[in-house]
């Protein structure tokens, strides 16, 4: 597809997603927040909980993580593992990821190569993407003091519940911009654009029947309060929806 197609494409799906007339989703009465009504827990469910935070790249995945924290001290931050080198030229920090060793470009085609990785950071979750290996290490799972949050994308949200939907009850929530021009606008300086917004159309094709709720990530005043905002409407739905009703 050409960049126009993927810019059609991606802004007919967003004006789908928010139409008042899909009976999919729903406005909650938190500006730009959706609940997926087709997609939430059972009542009474007493399994350990994991959140997860899905959307494109660039679309605000960490902040609203981030943001999550802060308004609610049981989540706590799950550090990932992958094989990509670590980018020193922006800052990251080497707390940022469990920096998995030794990888080359043709083990990402290597089902042995992968599952070697797999076996030795005994990851739970695990999805090769852009050429690397990413991961979510178990005893970083098992061991949280609270309830895990993670961000992934849509590849990483479909194995999560695979592997682990039967043993924790996962919340998710899919991040997306408003629009294509926001999207490039907050990844064009990055690396692999053409493959970047490919995975971008296929998460909003896939990402909306897999979560509980789904945030457009507007670029709005006071940014910092709007966060804190939606992350409390979040939290308040999420509740909601696993309240017993009453009898």
């Amino acid at each position: 597809m050409s960049i126009f197609e993927h810019a059609k494409a991606f802004d007919e799906r967003i004006e789908f997603l928010t139409n008042p007339l899909n009976l999919h989703i729903s406005p909650t009465s938190f500006e730009d927040l959706y609940l997926v009504p087709d997609h939430t827990p059972p009542v009474e469910d007493n399994r350990d909980q994991i959140m997860v935070i899905t959307g494109p790249s660039g679309s605000g995945k960490d902040s609203v993580k981030q943001a999550l924290i802060k308004c609610d001290d049981q989540y706590v931050e799950i550090t990932t593992a992958t094989t990509r080198q670590r980018r020193t030229e922006s800052g990251e920090p080497i707390e940022a990821y469990v920096w998995m060793t030794g990888w080359k470009p043709e083990y990402a085609e290597d089902k042995g190569a992968v599952a070697g990785y797999v076996e030795e950071y005994s990851l739970i979750e695990h999805d090769v993407h852009h050429g690397n290996l990413y991961g979510i290490p178990r005893t970083n799972i098992e061991e949280a003091n609270g309830v895990p949050i993670v961000d992934l994308d849509v590849h990483g949200v479909i194995n999560i519940f695979r592997t682990l939907g039967g043993l924790y009850l996962i919340n998710s929530v899919l991040v997306i911009p408003p629009d294509f021009e926001t999207l490039m606008s907050r990844f064009n300086e990055r690396d692999n654009a053409d493959a970047r917004i490919d995975a971008a159309v296929e998460c909003i094709e896939k990402a909306p029947s897999l979560v509980d709720m789904i945030f457009i990530n507007r670029t709005v005043p006071n940014f910092e309060d709007h966060l804190a905002r939606t992350a409390q409407g979040i939290i308040e739905t999420l509740n909601d929806q696993n309240e017993e009703p009453s009898i």
